[in-house]
């Protein structure tokens, strides 16, 4: 069983859920940039404005992450993105991604948003299940090909 919450309530997970994020997302588009750096951007989170950082707790572990931001993709002038995507490796297909969006969606319709919009490399097929809208294919930042889906909430 698992719950999701906060980051901002629980403050003792972010250094567990940054390394995870700037190991899976950031340190593979910009090397340049230090964890330490990264961590410091990472901690400031909120429960009412932009960024919110949810996580899954199980059995007093974080098992889980999800972010929306105003922009996770230079050159895109949509608002507000889900972003940083992550469950623990032995949590995975228990459906904590899954609750982790869902969560994610009412935070969003709760502050007014009509849509919200995700940008991903390899996890197309997923969000596709869970009825995001694919909108193109175009390349990151780091040039990498990736999919922009859209959410209307």
């Amino acid at each position: 069983m698992f719950e999701i919450k906060y980051l901002y309530d629980y403050p003792e997970y972010a250094g567990n859920v940054s390394r995870w994020l700037y190991d899976e997302f950031v340190h593979k588009d910009n090397e340049e940039l230090e964890y330490e750096t990264f961590h410091t951007y990472f901690i400031k989170n909120s429960k009412m404005k932009l960024p919110i950082r949810l996580v899954a707790v199980s059995d007093g572990k974080c098992v889980g992450t999800v972010t929306i931001i105003d922009n996770d993709f230079p050159g895109k002038s949509v608002m507000l993105w889900l972003g940083g995507l992550y469950v623990d490796a032995s949590y995975r297909n228990k459906g904590i991604g899954q609750s982790l969006i869902n969560a994610i969606k009412q935070i969003a319709k709760n502050l007014g948003y009509h849509e919200i919009y995700l940008n991903t490399e390899t996890a197309g097929r997923y969000y596709k299940m869970l009825d995001w809208k694919y909108i193109e294919t175009c390349p990151n930042e780091a040039g990498r090909i990736c999919e922009i889906y859209r959410y209307d909430l």
